[in-house]
């Protein structure tokens, strides 16, 4: 797969191009979720992320990218105590 393919704009969403490759990353996320998503499932995930983060937007809600790397840390260390603990406390 060439690098041209994973940066092929494939649709937009308000002026936001998606890529071959967002939209392959969704996928694997899903898939490493346990998921299964076809693709019209993905399209209309990834369509509502992108306007649900647009509307989020224009009303003011925005996150710092040291609340978003706190946040990522937090699932990571989450992931990991579940990984240690697979019945966990729910």
């Amino acid at each position: 797969m060439s690098d041209d393919y994973a940066e092929e704009t494939i649709f937009t969403v308000n002026g936001y191009a998606v890529t071959q490759s967002y939209i392959d990353n969704q996928k694997m996320a899903a898939q490493y979720q346990g998921i299964k998503l076809n693709d019209e499932e993905v399209y209309n995930k990834i369509i509502g992320n992108i306007l649900l983060a647009q509307e989020a937007e224009n009303r003011g809600f925005i996150v710092t990218e040291e609340e978003a790397k706190k946040f990522a840390q937090q699932m990571k260390n989450n992931i990991t105590d579940n990984a240690d603990n697979p019945e966990g406390s729910y």
